[in-house]
Formats: structure tokens, C-alpha cells, sequence
């Protein structure tokens, strides 16, 4: 299976609550001038026509989670808030997305933050904790495919000055991992003081410490090399920088 470049699928926005949504959907309901408010263009006649399907179908998908308690990315349910040992009690879900590989779902993943931390800024410095649910999509895939992958991520989200100094941890990351399944469930949970502990379907897998490499592992999600749809599905619940 040839990895390729990443793309994005399904993307759903943080789900929102009180005023806010209040406001979402006094919007929805106030009249609009034609083409207002969608990602819509005139033709010559004076209609509307979308632009693409693409992004209709995200404003859907936002508009849903902003309703809704849970979501639900690739079949797989990510609650709204969740409590995580070490990490911070009644976590909020900031966003969820789908990451694609030719085109094929690659995996499905969710970030969820503590109140606290509410800028992408205060989330990439490394001192505030987080989790990251990862649950792959593809059917399976053999361990040096998976050691590839997460090879070619960090060499792509570190760039050659960086990945200098990681490159130790980056190869004693990748030996946490075996072949990948259709839904296999991974946790990255970052405790500042303690680093980054790995678990695949419960079972602890590792623990790697270290402010710069674990901003470089953040980075594959939410850097600048993270395809756009899918990092700002993931930061929906962030202020950008």
C-alpha cells in the first residue's frame, strides 16, 4: 500500500455551546441576501452555485457538531468531554477529523484539551497537557509500513535542524508500534512534567519525554505541514495563533 500524500476527509468542527449556539443559529434564521453567508459565487443569471460540494458538506458537518454532544468520525463516537488520569478531569473535545491517504481513509483523530488552555499558541509551547485519540481506518497494515509512516511524519513536521536532535526519540517511538488493524485505538496523553505516555487499545506502549520532541509529534497534527482542513478541524476549539 503506497502511503502517499495526506489528504483530508471528514472534518467536524468542536461542538459549542450556550450563547454561542444561540447565536449560530439565530443566524441560520435571519434572512439572507442571495449567495450571503455560504461558500457560494453568482452565475450570470444571478444564482447561486456552489463552489464545491467539499465545502458544503464541511459547513454541514460543523453545523451538526454544533449542536451535538458527541461526534461521530469514520463510525467511531468521540464523546464531548472525558477524564484522563495525569492529564485533566472533564476535558473538552476540540475538534475531530479524518486524515486520508490516496484518497482511502488513513485514521480518524480527536483532540480534547483542558478548559484551560484555550490558543493554539498556549497548546504548541509544550507546557500545557493534552490527549489525542488516533483510531486507524485502513484495514491493516504491516509494522514497517506503520514505522514508515510515522518516519516520513516526523521527518516532514520537524524539519533537518530538528529532527537532528529527535532522531533518537523518533526511532524509540516508532518501536512502540506493531502492524495497524481497523480500529485500533491509540492514546497520546502529554503531561508537561512527565511527556508524552502511548497506549494502543488500553495497553500502555511507551513513554517519551522531552518538550522538543513532543512539540514535533504535536506538530505532525497541527503544524504547518498537517494538511489545513485537517488541522483546523483539530484546533476548532483553539484561537489560532
Amino acid at each position: 500500500m503506497d502511503l502517499g500524500e495526506a489528504q483530508t476527509g471528514t472534518a467536524v468542527a468542536e461542538p459549542r455551546r450556550g450563547s454561542r449556539n444561540l447565536h449560530l443559529r439565530l443566524q441560520l434564521y435571519r434572512p439572507l441576501a442571495p449567495c450571503e453567508g455560504l461558500r457560494f459565487a453568482p452565475d450570470p443569471r444571478g444564482r447561486c452555485r456552489m463552489r464545491t460540494l467539499r465545502g458544503f458538506a464541511l459547513l454541514l458537518l460543523s453545523l451538526f457538531a454544533s449542536t451535538a454532544g458527541a461526534v461521530t468520525v469514520a463510525g467511531h463516537e468521540f464523546a464531548d468531554r472525558m477524564n484522563v488520569p495525569g492529564v485533566g478531569n472533564n476535558l473538552r473535545l476540540s475538534g475531530a477529523a479524518v486524515l486520508d491517504r490516496n484518497f482511502v481513509p488513513f485514521y480518524a483523530a480527536a483532540l480534547y484539551l483542558p478548559n484551560s488552555v484555550r490558543s493554539l499558541e498556549q497548546l504548541q509551547s509544550g507546557l500545557s497537557p493534552y490527549r489525542i485519540i488516533v483510531v486507524w481506518q485502513i484495514p491493516e497494515l504491516e509494522e514497517t509500513r506503520v514505522e514508515d509512516y510515522w518516519r516520513k511524519a516526523f521527518t516532514e513536521a520537524a524539519g533537518a535542524d530538528r529532527l537532528g536532535r529527535i532522531k533518537s526519540g523518533v526511532e524509540r517511538f516508532v518501536e512502540m508500534f506493531g502492524p495497524a488493524r481497523h480500529g485500533q485505538v491509540i492514546l497520546f496523553d502529554y503531561i508537561p512534567d512527565a511527556g508524552m505516555r502511548v497506549f494502543i487499545d488500553d495497553k500502555p506502549a511507551g513513554q517519551m519525554p522531552g518538550v522538543e520532541f513532543n512539540t514535533v509529534l504535536l506538530s505532525i497534527w497541527l503544524g504547518e505541514k498537517a494538511p489545513r482542513d485537517f488541522r483546523t478541524a483539530l484546533s476548532a476549539g483553539l484561537t489560532p495563533n
